[in-house]
Order: C-alpha cells, then sequence, then structure tokens
C-alpha cells in the first residue's frame, strides 16, 4: 500500500509539473533593484465560465496623503474568452477632498479584446491593413471560434513562498488559418522576465510591476490561401476619459508603461476630473495599454532561431459597439466608455510570431512605501504542503 501510495504521489508531482511547463512560456526572477519601487500586492485568482480573474490588494502603504496617491489599492484585472478573447483592469481609491473634508471614491479602468484575425492582401501600397482601401482575402471572427482556458498556474519566485508570479492560458484552433495561444501573467512584485519566443535585445531589461497584466499573444501554424498575402488582427480598446499617446523617453529597464522607440503607451485619464467634481485636487496613477512596436517570429523549419519582425498598427478609430462582444467590453471598463478599434499588420509572411501587449496602471514610486510584512508573512511550509495547495488551486 505504502508503495502505491508512493506511486501516486510521484505521478501527482509529474502532472503538476507538466502543468506547470505548459503554462510558463517566459522566465521570471525578482528584480531586487526595484523592490521598494514599486507596490507589492497580494493576489488571489477566481475563476468563472471561461473568464480569470486575478484580485489584488496593495501590500504598501499606497499614498504619501490624502491626494497624493501613488497605486491603486484595489486592483483587479480580468482575462476573458466567453465572447472573443478580452484583456484588462478595473481599480478604485478614496481621494479625501482638502476643501471640503468629504472621501470621493475613484473608479478607474481600461480594456483590449482581440475580435478578428483576417488575410488580405495590400492594395493602396501604404503598409498595413487599412480598411476599405485593401482587399480582405478572409475574415474569421474570434467570437465564432470555440476557446479553452488550458491552465491556470502560481509559481513560487523565492524559496520563503512569499512571492509569486501567476499564469492564465488560452487557446484556439482557427481551422485551416493559424493557432492562437494568449499568456497572461501577473505578479506579486517587480520581476524581469525573458522567453525563448521573444527576441533579446542587447541593453535592454524587461521589468513587470505588480500594477501591470502582461500578454502573450501567439499566431502559430499560419497558413495562407493566396500567394502574396499577409496577416493582421483586429482589436478593440474601451477606457475611460480621454486617450494620449505617453511621450517616448529613453529607458534601458523597459516597463510595460515605458514608452520608448520599441513601445507604444496609450495612456488614460480615466476622467478622474469629472469623478473629483471638476477639480482636479488629486495625483493619481493612470491607467494604460500599451504595445511592442514589432513582434517576435519563426519559421517552422527553425523554430528556435527568433528574429525581430515588423508590424504596422493602423490609427485608433473611434466608434460606437454594435454587436454583443464589444458591448461585452466596453461595459467592462464602464457602461459610458470610450471606444476605439485599430489593425495590427505583419508586413511579412511569416509561420509563427509572438506580440506581447499589456494593460494596467502606472504607479508612484514617491508617493509609495513597503514594509516588510506587506504582503502578509504567511507561507507554505515544506514541499509537500507546497504541492497539495497547487494541487487544490489548480484542480
Amino acid at each position: 500500500m505504502k508503495v502505491q501510495h508512493a506511486l501516486c504521489l510521484a505521478a501527482l508531482l509529474l502532472l503538476l509539473i507538466a502543468h506547470f511547463t505548459f503554462a510558463l512560456d517566459v522566465n521570471t526572477s525578482l528584480y531586487p533593484k526595484l523592490s521598494n519601487a514599486v507596490c507589492k500586492r497580494k493576489i488571489d485568482i477566481v475563476r468563472e465560465f471561461k473568464t480569470v480573474r486575478f484580485v489584488t490588494k496593495a501590500g504598501c502603504i499606497d499614498r504619501r496623503n490624502a491626494t497624493a496617491i501613488g497605486a491603486f489599492a484595489d486592483l483587479e484585472f480580468f482575462a476573458s474568452v466567453v465572447k472573443f478573447p478580452m484583456l484588462g483592469m478595473n481599480a478604485k481609491t478614496v481621494v479625501t477632498a482638502p476643501q471640503t473634508g468629504k472621501a470621493i471614491t475613484v473608479v478607474v479602468g481600461n480594456a483590449f479584446g482581440f475580435d478578428e484575425v483576417l488575410e488580405y492582401k495590400e492594395v493602396n501600397g501604404k503598409e498595413g491593413f487599412q480598411p476599405g482601401n485593401d482587399t480582405v482575402v478572409r475574415s474569421v471572427r474570434l467570437g465564432q471560434v470555440d476557446w479553452t482556458v488550458d491552465s491556470v498556474s502560481r509559481t513560487a519566485l523565492n524559496s520563503a513562498n512569499t512571492s509569486y508570479v501567476y499564469q492564465a492560458v488560452v487557446s484556439t484552433t482557427v481551422p485551416n488559418f493559424c493557432s492562437i495561444k494568449i499568456t497572461t501573467m501577473v505578479t506579486s512584485d517587480a520581476v524581469t522576465f525573458t522567453s525563448p519566443k521573444m527576441v533579446n535585445r542587447t541593453g535592454v531589461v524587461q521589468v513587470l510591476n505588480p500594477s501591470t497584466l502582461k500578454v502573450t499573444l501567439e499566431l502559430t501554424g499560419i497558413t495562407y490561401s493566396a500567394s502574396d498575402s499577409l496577416v493582421a488582427l483586429g482589436s478593440v480598446v474601451a477606457f475611460r476619459g480621454n486617450r494620449r499617446d505617453k511621450p517616448i523617453q529613453p529607458a534601458s529597464e523597459e516597463k510595460p508603461d515605458d514608452a520608448t522607440s520599441d513601445q507604444t503607451v496609450n495612456q488614460f485619464d480615466d476622467d478622474v476630473n469629472t469623478q473629483l467634481g471638476g477639480s482636479n485636487v488629486a495625483a493619481l496613477p493612470k491607467g494604460f495599454f500599451s504595445f511592442q512596436n514589432f513582434v517576435s517570429r519563426w519559421n517552422t523549419s527553425a523554430p528556435t532561431v527568433i528574429t525581430r519582425g515588423k508590424f504596422v498598427a493602423s490609427p485608433m478609430v473611434p466608434f460606437q459597439p454594435s454587436q454583443d462582444g464589444e458591448t461585452t467590453l466596453r461595459d467592462r471598463v464602464d457602461s459610458n466608455a470610450a471606444m476605439v478599434r485599430f489593425y495590427m499588420s505583419i508586413t511579412e509572411r511569416v509561420d509563427a510570431f509572438v506580440w506581447d501587449p499589456s494593460t494596467g496602471s502606472s504607479e508612484d514610486s514617491s508617493y509609495l512605501s513597503n514594509s516588510a510584512a506587506r504582503n502578509g508573512a504567511a507561507g507554505f511550509v515544506g514541499m509537500i504542503v507546497t504541492l497539495l495547495a497547487m494541487f487544490a488551486f489548480l484542480f
């Protein structure tokens, strides 16, 4: 009987290892250099039908005073494939107006989604898919294919089990076109990350902080039906207030909300002035949606040779939602949220590629203060307890 128990435990360990291996496409490690410059978070995962929510609580003193706020105390990320792939964040905090002493709850949020994959032919001589100008060879609405939630995982980043990286992976196959996998990642602490599927950029360290949802979009097995066609993805973005392009500033440490020559950042004001009664009496974090200005590509014949590929993002065009999925995305942010549409187009023939957008909220380290007990120091005791907790968490 003891032998049977040992074999069962060994099988369980292998299953857990396989499960985590499937989920992890990136290599992460704690980044002590920024440990005191970000707001460490405690993260809980809520699984619903084809939706995963990462519910986070600030484990830091999130403000210098009532109107100088460095991070949102309550912040939630979500990844859903109920309609089409939707990813975003909602957050709230309380501001005390100095004139009245009245406490005001400020609510912010933004989200984006991929609702279409298409094959097109360049017609007008302008790089990238231009709706109405280029020829659509075929188009597939991503709300009309079957998506699965492949895995949800939590992986410890230190031996004390006080810091974690969390991931959710969803996927689908578009018949006779391509396979799509989307990985979302949040962390309790500042981390650096690399991936064998992302091109290495000399001198650039990619950093993820706990106020960000990092997304990896992977298309593989791309099949073309025409000899001179290309691939594009239709994307929609929902946000409160107004949008602006964040100015570029060179950075050797590239966080998802850093605008660089390689990364575009859309920043949102979240309609804060209106929420505060028309008077900007507080310094608050800003929501953002960002993406790399390139893709990491490879050929089926050489899957480990990753090279930089070019893509073009079309202008973001405001629109009113007319389909159920678009309305759902808007309402995840706010029923009055603004919406824009754009297309990201690969300008060369590729077999497979990875693109990594992000969404979340900025942080101001000058308004933050971390403490040794900021994430609740309780951890798992011993390897067996850890594995049993992981088993209960996953299944």
